[in-house]
């Protein structure tokens, strides 16, 4: 038997034990201590990534068993935890919508999973939707950036040390890492799923934080200030300097250095009831709605009415009445909110309508040719009648009548030519004669002057 130099032999001492006593964390992992119940499996089932296994964790931390021991420290490598990489994907898109994950802008595509730390710009006339795992939409309003904030230190082992006292044994917990947006500019209309007691949706701007336990509410920034509007549940909105809770159909803004505002009742939903439906394109220009009481303005937001029901256009108009959007015939969703002196947006009014775009006027009928002059010629004991020449896609038509009014007539012809000879079986006695164009569009000239001649029998001589 070979023994190892003492050295050595003291180096594979310390290494072998080394799960079961005091550790310090390097920068990319996290220090676990070993509760009641815990095993290697229901740590990494409630824990880790699919990709990462019990088998992983045993061999990260040298186990020379499965028994794990009350007070025992194990090291969870960060990136193989469930929190790190947050499910959120970009679920929908319209317009140039730009992502930076730290290399660069690039144009973005729909169903892209977006990591912590990525960047999203929207353009003036473009929107994206966000998803996340557990549920919760996220609508990018026209002209937005932000960014997905990743979860710092001590954020990490905080979660995790909330999942851990909430979700004692083997089975992992169906929540996700708390979300942190920040809003550098523009607007998000938000549909939070109801948050687990530990976890919370953030949104940080330049002048406040809202955050949010469940809720449908919008958040929007500039430079200067930041407003928050709850349609329904409960937010708390603040900065350093103080914090207001939200409840529903209130709203609050804060400026950048100053406290917020105290809860402002939000305006109510515009009456759109009244609103024809379908519409054509001069409908929706003379569209309006009862003025809301206190309203500077309205932004005014239609949807696609299938299952994604994206933002296709937006706009802010000074009266009660949506403009001419620029889009295709179709289904949408109406929605329009009031806006008050200080910015605030009131609860939306909402209306499926249908847009059309009217046939276009018939042109009007090309002006009618003139009736031809016609003349008569005797041919023995019958007549020609001839005339000048007309358009080769025309014709003229002939009516001979036994009375001046065209009552009885005897002959109605077509002809393309430039003359016609008088059939025989017409019986001598007198007759009336009238020729008018008829164009290949359907274009027709007025009856010329009716021409009197008398046929004659072929026993009688030619005049």
């Amino acid at each position: 038997m070979t023994l190892l130099p003492r050295p050595a032999a003291a180096l594979l001492a310390l290494l072998l034990s080394a799960a079961g006593g005091a550790a310090s964390a390097t920068s990319d992992e996290f220090l676990y201590t070993v509760q009641p119940g815990d095993s290697v499996w229901s740590l990494a089932a409630r824990y880790l990534h699919q990709q990462h296994t019990w088998q992983d964790l045993r061999t990260n931390n040298q186990l020379r068993s499965d028994r794990l021991q009350p007070g025992q420290v194990l090291r969870l490598p960060l990136p193989w935890l469930r929190l790190t990489t947050q499910e959120a994907r970009l679920a929908a898109l319209r317009g140039d919508v730009l992502l930076n994950s730290g290399t660069g802008w690039t144009a973005a595509r729909a169903d892209t999973p977006l990591p912590p730390g990525t960047w999203l710009r929207t353009p003036v006339d473009g929107t994206a939707t966000l998803r996340m795992q557990d549920g919760t939409r996220v609508l990018v309003r026209p002209s937005s950036e932000l960014r997905l904030i990743p979860l710092d230190r001590a954020q990490q082992e905080a979660w995790i040390r909330a999942q851990s006292a909430s979700s004692p044994g083997p089975a992992p917990r169906a929540g996700t890492a708390p979300v942190r947006i920040e809003l550098l500019r523009g607007g998000l209309e938000s549909a939070v799923q109801p948050q687990p007691d530990h976890s919370r949706f953030e949104i940080r701007t330049p002048s406040a934080v809202t955050t949010v336990r469940g809720t449908e509410f919008r958040v929007s920034a500039d430079a200067d200030s930041t407003r928050a509007e709850v349609v329904h549940g409960r937010v708390d909105f603040g900065n350093t300097l103080g914090e207001v809770p939200l409840e529903t159909a209130t709203g609050s803004r804060a400026d950048q250095g100053l406290q917020p505002v105290a809860a402002v009742p939000l305006l109510p939903a515009p009456e759109l009831e009244t609103a024809p439906d379908p519409l054509s394109t001069e409908q929706v220009r003379a569209l309006r709605w009862p003025p809301v009481a206190g309203a500077v303005a309205y932004r005014v937001q239609w949807f696609g009415d299938d299952a994604s029901a994206s933002l296709l256009h937006e706009s802010v108009q000074p009266t009660a009445g949506p403009g001419v959007p620029a889009l295709a015939d179709g289904t949408y969703q109406l929605r329009v909110r009031a806006i008050d002196a200080i910015g605030l947006e009131g609860l939306p009014g909402a209306r499926t309508l249908t847009l059309f775009t009217p046939p276009p006027p018939r042109p009007p009928p090309p002006p009618a040719p003139r009736a031809p002059q016609f003349s008569t010629h005797w041919l023995d004991n019958r007549i020609e009648l001839r005339w000048a020449p007309v358009d080769p896609q025309a014709c003229v038509q002939v009516q001979i009548a036994e009375d001046g009014a065209f009552e009885r007539v005897v002959l109605d012809e077509l002809t393309p030519r430039e003359g016609l000879n008088l059939p025989a079986p017409l019986r001598p006695g007198p007759y009336h004669v009238r020729v008018r164009v008829l164009l290949a569009d359907g274009g027709r000239s007025g009856w010329s002057e009716p021409r009197a001649f008398d046929l004659r029998s072929s026993q009688e001589p030619p005049p």
